[in-house]
């Protein structure tokens, strides 16, 4: 009777651990994706922000460039 009983054990142990196995990788590959998701869009946006902040920046300088010529031209060089 015993070595009926350890097959039907170890089945249904096997069985059972295959699923929690299977539960805990998805858990995992669930986090992961949603990790990366977060990771990417996040950066996105940091970069994105970034590259108006420079755009901005590149802007202001060629104004106060343009600015500056303008005043060292001054208003007697058309004389």
């Amino acid at each position: 009777m015993r070595s009926k009983t350890l097959p039907r054990f170890l089945v249904l142990a096997t069985a059972v651990a295959a699923g929690v196995t299977v539960v805990m990788l998805s858990v995992f590959f669930i986090q992961y994706r949603w990790t990366t998701e977060e990771i990417t869009s996040t950066s996105s946006a940091q970069h994105q922000e970034f590259l108006a902040q420079s755009f901005e920046r590149r802007a202001r300088s060629d104004m106060h460039s343009l600015a500056d010529e303008i005043i060292a031209i001054g208003p007697d060089a058309g004389d």
